[in-house]
């Protein structure tokens, strides 16, 4: 029995029992009888085997043996089949045989009892051995090789080869083994005890193990600083047992590669250790292993490099837990003290736990894997480095772990980088990199999603080097904080979400570095959504960029406990564009204050920022964002502070109130552990609720400076220092009044001095708004206080001081409500009395009503009054005479009263022409006008000449006079006729009477004005005719009666206005003409002059308050034509005629009225002019009906300057 071992399950015995256990074993293999089917030849070397043989066979040599065989050389042997021994080189080729059975033994033995030489084995059989297939042991020097290509199987070994240098080392010592498949305890095992040589192993088939304790192959460099390389390449490994299993002693590198696949169930898949003198130790999977235990495990205590490349799935199935804590784990690889750089690069992998790494040597450790990471039963990954370790680099798909997902713990200086792009889930944490104190390492970061059943990443750096996280997922810690990063170096941390059930995000600051934090996305947790802090004794400070965050009791919560940066010395905090979330900043003893600085939305259930400092420290806030309180109240609380002096400059918007006086406030968050491990306390939180709490109260003085807006609308602030001090300064805006319908009074409490530089306003629509401080105030020049004022009441601004007005403050003043004339509006009051006052030029609520700025000792006020003339907005003359009159009607008057509240200079107009009167004086624009009708009628029948006649006419007339300086036109429409009776006096002169009845509708649109006037007239005319000379003369009167209607509208006025009165006409004319004879008819050149007198009654209209009284009018007209007229010959029975010429008018062509309203003094309205110049045309046709009788149709017209006339007459003459 052969004394070589290659079980790991068996106890290891030394280099020399195991020598004489083999010795003995051969002793006894020599003293079978040799059989005659293997013959040795004459020259005592060689010996040829042939035959089928059923006993088996034995070659001994005394020195060298080559045993070859015949075709068909084959043993089945109840021993042993075949054994060969000599002394120095053997060799067996035996490219011939079938097969080698041993039932009782081993199937083929081959050993050098102890000379220099090599024992070489080429066999293509198939061996089977019950004990063990094929031996080989080399006792002397020179090395093995063994060259199989059937299938080898053995009770205990299927391969086996020992190379025991007795004799010494020599320079070839080689092991080489090549084999297709092999089965046994251990299928292919190989020991060098002592050579100088490397192990080769090939294995083409499937080596494998047929006991859980073996191994598929197994390779020893067994005796120390004896033996080099061990290489094994192997396809397929299988079996109960394990798979690879090597172990270096020697001096050199160990190489093991699988191209296939490992399918074991009994023990490691692959296991390889490298002791002190050796070097390199690599392992290479080209296909999947399963394994009962790990599936990798490699052990490097020499001084060279370890790698792992698995290129395919990993799979312990974990069936020996008992044997360590790392038993059945995917991987675990460990470097001694003096080994080098360990690199793993992975597929997937799944065990007790996935991935295990000690690197205790100097070298760096690399980890790569492009699968999932699955520890069933621990951690994901493992890494722990030695102090002389260097750089950590590690890149992963995904992690699972049952406790951990990823952990890493480097005792070096080196650098830590660590990427996860896709998800991590563990029952502990998810992420774990711990580093020690004095460390100088960088550590880097890159995780996706993170869920942990504790934290989700969990970063204790205690080193000085720099620690970055970016996180481009959800941080998720179910029982503890999504992030916990706690260092003394510079920590940056870049993340997107983040949720926790104690915190969102935790960052401690322990030490002399910086921490960042910029969260993008929602940090959540059951305590606060951000917690930052820094550890007395810390001079680092903290900047953070949080866009959305919350917390059952923070959104952000702040702890300053060093002595960091930022202004004098304490701790700057920045946090910017953060939305939905509360800070909460409580500075500790050791520091010296703390300044925030907000950029982003913040907002708390409670308060959106609660400040503590102690033993007197500065509190310090600068907001370019929005503070305010989640329920969006402007007199709920947004920021509360004590402890020591406050100082807020507020560049964006608030929303809330202030409380500053160390009364109710939240007290200081328990500190964070500063390592949450698995220990009872790691789920307790640190808050377990939101506990108000008295701060001691510490005398100091705060200041608010406000270059932004500040809505307390409604609310109490609460300033409550020695001396406080509150600065609007320009562009800053305090608000207090929002609600049109709800009177707000915004309350500063305990404020000493309250500086406006820029803007207060209580102008929300609606009066009754009141900001009260409760010191003194100054309005700077430039500043405004802007409040609204009208109906009963004013918003107005108190002080419990005195009160300074520079000179430049400005007052703005609203009117939502309709205004009280004569009424003060009290808008600012001051307890310690007022000086100066504000700019305030006149403010007109309307066209002519507003506000005038006025004082007393305590108050300013303003009160409503007519500020403007109403005359002041006239364009016309009839505008400003309506203006003057009105502005000397009393304010309560309706007509003054509803011109008062009217917008603007053209309503105002509007409405002046409206009240006017102008039709009128217009009427006897029209008297005159209409009177040219029955005096034409007259001229015309004194032009024919023909002795004594009864005569009649009727006309139709269509005129309109146009409007000029301010006046409407006006548009006229007559009816009427006229009958006269003449008599001839003698042969040249005519002598007659003649009566006339004429309606006419006047209309003046523009004014919203009619009239209607009914007139009767008398006239009496008479010509002379001295050859061709003539000349007319007449005289008429005329009685009116006059009907007027007019509709006055604007806001506040809507009336209907009519009267009736009468009037009158006186007019006379003459006509001088000289006819001449033209053909059978003549032209007659003539002048004329008429002399016109228009009267009106005094009259009083009726219908409201707009109604205006007349005084009698008169108007004078003067008009003088020059013109020709023409007739065809009167001989015949039809003849026509004409005239043509020009009119000027002589005088004042504008009527006017003398007239009053109500009340008020008197105003005179002008009318409708006259033209002053006009073209005058009549064309008329005759027809005699017989010797007495004719009847004439004609058109009349004028069209002048100012107006015109066109009329249509009928007639009828009949001579007597």
């Amino acid at each position: 029995m052969t004394s070589i071992h290659f079980r790991s399950a068996r106890p290891r015995r030394s280099p020399r029992v195991a020598l004489l256990s083999a010795t003995a074993g051969l002793a006894m293999v020599g003293a079978s009888p040799a059989l005659a089917e293997c013959v040795t030849q004459v020259d005592g070397v060689t010996v040829i085997c042939s035959g089928e043989n059923s006993d088996g066979q034995t070659v001994n040599t005394a020195g060298a043996a080559v045993v070859t065989t015949t075709p068909g050389f084959s043993i089945d042997s109840a021993g042993s089949a075949l054994v060969i021994r000599g002394f120095g080189a053997v060799s067996y080729d035996d490219a011939n045989a079938l097969s080698l059975i041993a039932r009782g033994g081993d199937g083929l033995l081959v050993v050098n009892n102890g000379s220099a030489g090599r024992v070489s084995i080429r066999t293509g059989a198939d061996i089977t051995g019950s004990d063990r297939g094929l031996l080989v042991n080399n006792l002397g020097n020179g090395g093995i090789r063994i060259e199989s290509t059937g299938t080898v199987s053995g009770g205990v070994r299927g391969i086996s080869a020992l190379a025991v240098a007795n004799i010494g080392p020599s320079a070839n010592d080689d092991i080489e083994i090549i084999a297709n498949n092999a089965s046994g305890e251990v299928g292919v095992g190989t020991e060098n005890r002592g050579g100088n040589g490397s192990i080769r192993i090939t294995s083409t088939g499937t080596a494998s193990a047929t006991i859980a304790t073996g191994f598929g192959i197994s390779a020893f460099n067994s005796v120390a600083g004896a033996g080099r390389d061990i290489v094994i390449e192997a396809n397929n490994i299988g079996g109960v047992g394990g798979g690879i299993n090597s172990t270096n002693r020697g001096i050199g590198s160990t190489s093991i590669t699988v191209n296939g696949t490992v399918n074991v169930s009994g023990r490691q898949g692959i296991t390889a250790t490298n002791a002190a003198s050796a070097t390199d130790l690599s392992v290479i999977t080209n296909g999947t292993v399963t394994s009962g235990a790990t599936s990798i495990t490699i052990l490097n205590e020499g001084t060279g490099d370890t790698a792992i490349i698995a290129r395919a799935q990993l799979t312990s199935n974990n069936l020996m837990p008992e044997a360590s804590p790392q038993s059945g784990n995917g991987i675990n690889v460990f470097n001694g003290a003096a080994a080098r750089n360990i690199v793993v690069a992975a597929a997937g992998v799944e065990g007790r736990a996935g991935i295990l790494i000690n690197n205790g040597g100097l070298g760096t450790t690399s980890l790569t894997a492009t699968g999932l990471i699955k520890g069933r039963d621990g951690r994901g990954v493992e890494i722990t480095t030695g102090i002389a370790a260097g750089d950590i680099a590690v890149q992963l798909a995904a992690v699972e772990g049952a406790t951990d997902g990823v952990v890493i713990n480097p005792a070096g200086n080196g650098d830590i980088d660590l990427t996860v792009t896709g998800p991590v889930v563990a029952g502990g944490d998810g992420v774990r990199i711990e580093r020690a104190s004095g460390t100088t390492g960088d550590t880097m970061v890159a995780v996706g999603d993170v869920t942990g059943g504790q934290n989700g990443v969990l970063l204790l750096a205690e080193g000085t080097g720099q620690t970055s996280i970016n996180a481009t997922g959800t941080l998720t810690g179910t029982d503890r904080d999504g992030l916990f990063a706690s260092g003394s170096g510079p920590i940056l941390l870049d993340l997107d979400n983040s949720n926790g059930a104690h915190n969102g995000v935790t960052l401690n600051i322990a030490g002399a570095g910086d921490g960042h934090l910029v969260s993008r996305g929602t940090a959540t947790g059951g305590a606060s959504g951000v917690r930052a802090a820094t550890t007395p004794g810390a001079t680092g400070s903290l900047s953070l960029d949080v866009n959305n965050a919350s917390g059952g009791d923070f959104g952000v919560s702040i702890l300053t406990g060093g002595t960091g940066g930022g202004d004098g010395g304490g701790e700057s905090v920045d946090v910017l564009r953060t939305a939905d979330i509360g800070i909460a900043a409580i500075n500790a003893d050791a520091g010296f204050g703390t300044t925030l600085i907000t950029r982003g939305t913040v907002e708390g259930g409670i308060a959106a920022i609660d400040a503590v400092t102690e033993s007197g420290l500065a509190f310090r806030l600068t907001n370019d964002g929005t503070i305010r309180n989640r329920s969006g109240a402007s007199g709920d609380l947004a920021i509360q502070a004590a402890g020591g002096p406050v100082d807020i400059l507020n560049n964006g918007a608030l929303l809330g109130t202030i409380r500053l006086d160390a009364g109710i406030v939240a007290p200081e968050p328990e500190p964070e552990p500063e390592d949450p491990g698995d220990d009872e306390t790691r789920g307790r939180s640190a808050r377990a609720a939101f506990v108000i709490a008295e701060v001691p109260d510490i005398e100091a003085s705060h200041r608010f400076t406000n270059a932004g807006t500040w809505n307390s609308i409604g609310g109490v602030n609460v300033f409550g220092g020695v001396d406080d001090v509150l600065v609007n300064v320009a562009g800053g805006r305090l608000f207090g009044g929002a609600a049109a319908a709800t009177a707000e009074t915004t309350t500063y409490s305990g404020l000493e001095t309250l500086t406006n530089q820029g803007i207060v306003t209580m102008a929300d629509g609606g009066f009754g708004d009141v900001v009260q401080t409760s010191g003194d105030a100054t309005f700077a020049a430039g500043s405004l206080l802007a409040v609204d004022a009208g109906g009963s009441g004013s918003d107005r601004f108190v002080a419990g001081g005195a009160t300074v007005i520079e000179t430049g403050a400005r007052l703005q003043v609203s009117n939502p409500q309709p205004a009280v004339l004569g009424t003060r509006y009290t808008v600012l009051e001051s307890a310690g009395g007022v000086t100066g006052s504000f700019t305030f030029a006149d403010q007109l609520l309307s066209n002519f009503l507003g506000y005038r700025q006025g004082r007393t000792d305590t108050t300013i006020f303003v009160e409503l009054a007519k500020l403007r003339a109403f005359a002041s907005a006239g364009m016309t003359p009839n505008q400003i005479a309506v203006g003057t009159a009105l502005d000397g009607q009393a304010a309560s008057d309706p007509l003054a009263a509803a011109t008062l509240l009217l917008p603007s200079d053209a309503a105002a107009q509007a409405a002046f022409d409206g009240l006017s009167g102008e039709i009128h004086p217009s009427v006897r624009t029209a008297m005159i006008e209409e009177s040219r009708l029955p005096r034409n009628a007259v001229l015309e029948r004194l032009d024919e000449r023909t002795g004594s006649a009864v005569w009649g006419q009727l006309f139709g007339n269509w005129g309109d006079s146009d409007g000029a300086n301010g006046t409407g036109d006006l548009d006229r429409k007559t009816i009427g006729g006229v009958l006269g009776a003449d008599f001839a006096v003698g042969d040249r002169a005519t002598i007659g009477i003649a009566g006339s009845y004429l309606e006419t509708d006047v209309d003046a649109r523009a004014r919203s004005s009619s009239a209607k006037l009914k007139s009767w007239h008398v006239l009496g005319y008479a010509g002379v005719q001295v050859g061709g000379a003539s000349l007319k003369v007449g005289g008429g009167y005329a009685s009116a009666s006059i009907d007027t209607d007019r509709a006055v509208a604007f806001p506040g006025i809507g009336q209907r206005l009519v009267a009736d009165y009468d009037g009158s006409v006186i007019h006379g004319f003459a006509d001088l003409g000289y006819r001449l004879p033209l053909g059978t008819g003549h032209v007659e050149p003539f002048a004329q002059i008429v002399a016109v007198r228009a009267d009106t009654d005094a009259f009083a209209e009726t219908g409201g308050s707009a109604a205006v009284a007349g005084a009698k009018a008169r108007e004078n007209a003067t008009l003088s034509t020059l013109g020709a007229r023409f007739s065809t010959s009167t001989d015949g029975r039809f003849s026509v005629g004409g005239m043509a010429g020009w009119q000027h008018g002589f005088g004042d062509l504008t009527p006017a009225t003398a007239m009053r309203f109500t009340t008020g003094p008197g105003f005179a309205v002008i009318g409708t002019r006259r033209s002053r110049d006009a073209g005058v045309a009549t064309i008329d046709a005759r027809l005699r009906l017989s010797g007495a009788a004719q009847i004439t149709v004609s058109y009349d017209g004028v069209i002048g300057s100012a107006g015109q006339d066109h009329s249509v007459k009928a007639g009828l003459r009949i001579a007597f």
